[in-house]
């Protein structure tokens, strides 16, 4: 059941890291009291310039970082570190193990988890279809594509059953179609599962296209500036980006986004 705050929920968080001289001197705000909701089983993103604290604070929803001020809690339950059984992390590069195959890379967090042997495969094998790779099940990371790449740990993160994911820039380093791709999939997959995710991304046409509702960060200290519900409908596929809702959606987050970028 959801929680009546919403799945996440964000309140005052502010984000201080320490000087290095001391008495506070030279320590940097990276975000400022930060509130918001994120509904179960909706698709949201995370948009801002570089350095607004989008990742630190995917990364304090995800229970990897503490929050200097404020609470970040899931379901009601405040986030004290790492919650696997609830919340999954996709990053920015893949972090697959090199001799690992591709099955074996999807079953690692299961066998952390202490699933048994049969239950691991079966859900592993699940996913990789899922994510289009059963015909590379026996290959190693180094064989696949950037983009292949990523699917497996999407496939691994997914494997360990969280009803939340947490997506850090994902596909920021793959070319533009292979990204507008992978974004498609990930579309698929999320229609599929119907998980809770949360997207931080630089672009905003990814962030339009696959987003119900887009959080918009002003320049560091990040503070939550705007907030863009999509005007588009779902079922989405890549013609969408050709409509007049997709350009007036993005245009309202360019107009959000703007004057951060002119002011840095």
């Amino acid at each position: 059941m959801g929680h009546p705050g919403g799945k996440i929920q964000v309140d005052h968080v502010s984000k201080v890291y320490p000087g290095t001289r001391g008495a506070g001197q030279g320590q940097v705000t990276a975000l400022a009291e930060v509130s918001f909701a994120v509904e179960e089983g909706i698709f949201a993103s995370l948009i801002g310039p570089s350095g607004c604290g989008k990742t630190t604070l995917l990364f304090m929803i995800g229970g990897l970082t503490a929050a200097s001020t404020g609470t970040i809690s899931v379901d009601g339950v405040a986030i004290t570190g790492p919650r696997p059984d609830k919340i999954a992390i996709v990053f920015q590069n893949p972090t697959l193990l090199p001799w690992r195959t591709v099955l074996d890379n999807i079953t690692y967090g299961l066998e952390l988890q202490r699933v048994a042997v049969s239950r691991r495969r079966r859900v592993a094998e699940e996913y990789l279809e899922l994510v289009g790779l059963r015909e590379f099940r026996r290959a190693l990371p180094r064989e696949l594509s950037g983009g292949m790449r990523q699917r497996v740990a999407l496939a691994r993160a997914l494997a360990l059953g969280a009803e939340i994911l947490l997506l850090d820039e994902p596909f920021g380093s793959l070319d533009e179609q292979t990204r507008i791709m992978l974004g498609a999939e990930l579309l698929r997959i999320w229609e599929a599962t119907r998980k809770t995710i949360l997207l931080v991304t630089h672009s905003l046409s990814e962030a339009v296209y696959l987003s119900d509702r887009i959080y918009v960060f002003s320049r560091r200290p990040g503070r939550l500036k705007a907030v863009v519900d999509s005007s588009i409908g779902r079922p989405r596929r890549l013609e969408v980006m050709t409509t007049e809702a997709f350009r007036t959606d993005t245009k309202r987050l360019w107009d959000s986004l703007a004057e951060e970028f002119q002011a840095q």
